[in-house]
C-alpha cells in the first residue's frame, strides 16, 4: 500500500491531505474535523487548523519499493538517523511527484552522504533513501515516456548533433 493512501485511510472523512512545502511530509486539514492523530509511523505536529506529518524510522522499514543498483549497493546503510529521516522524506515527495529537478537534488544529496559514510562510517536509513528514490526515477521515466520525451534528450544542444 502507497503511503499516500495508508495515511489518507487513517483520516477523517472529508479531511484534505496534500504533500507539504516545508520539512514535513504532508499536511492535512485534519484537526479541523477534530483528529489529532495519533498515527502510527508518523509524527504528528498540530498547528492550529493543521497537522504537519513526518515519517518516522518504522516508516523508512515498511518502504516497500524495488531497489536499484545504488539501492543495492546500500543495503547495508539500514537503520535510521535524522539525517536520512529529512532525506528519506525528500526522495518519498520526488516519488510521490516527479520532477526532474528534485530527482537531481535528491540524487546529490543521497550518493554525497553515501560517500560521507563511506569514509567516515555511519549512513543508517540511505538504503531505505535509495529505494525511495528509485521509486522516483521509475515514475519520472514513466512520466516522460507517457508525454513522448526521451529521458535526456529532448533540449536543443542534444538535437541534430551529429
Amino acid at each position: 500500500m502507497e503511503l499516500r493512501e495508508y495515511v489518507r485511510g487513517a483520516l477523517p472523512q472529508g479531511a484534505s491531505l496534500r504533500r507539504d512545502r516545508g520539512d514535513a511530509l504532508y499536511i492535512t486539514d485534519a484537526p479541523r474535523l477534530g483528529w489529532t492523530g495519533p498515527l502510527s509511523g508518523f509524527s504528528v505536529e498540530i498547528c492550529g487548523p493543521l497537522a504537519r506529518l513526518s515519517p518516522l524510522a518504522g516508516t523508512m522499514e515498511r518502504c516497500g519499493y524495488a531497489p536499484d543498483r545504488l539501492a543495492l549497493e546500500l543495503s547495508g546503510m539500514k537503520g535510521a538517523s535524522q539525517e536520512a529521516l529529512e532525506l528519506f522524506t525528500e526522495c518519498l515527495k520526488c516519488a510521490e511527484a516527479p520532477d526532474r529537478g528534485a530527482y537531481a537534488r535528491c540524487d546529490r544529496k543521497l550518493r554525497q552522504a553515501a560517500a560521507k559514510a563511506l569514509r567516515a562510517g555511519g549512513g543508517e536509513g540511505l538504503y531505505y533513501c535509495a529505494l525511495a528514490l528509485a521509486e522516483a526515477a521509475r515514475r519520472l521515466s514513466d512520466a516522460e515516456r507517457a508525454a513522448g520525451c526521451r529521458t535526456g534528450h529532448n533540449d536543443r544542444r542534444n538535437r541534430g548533433a551529429n
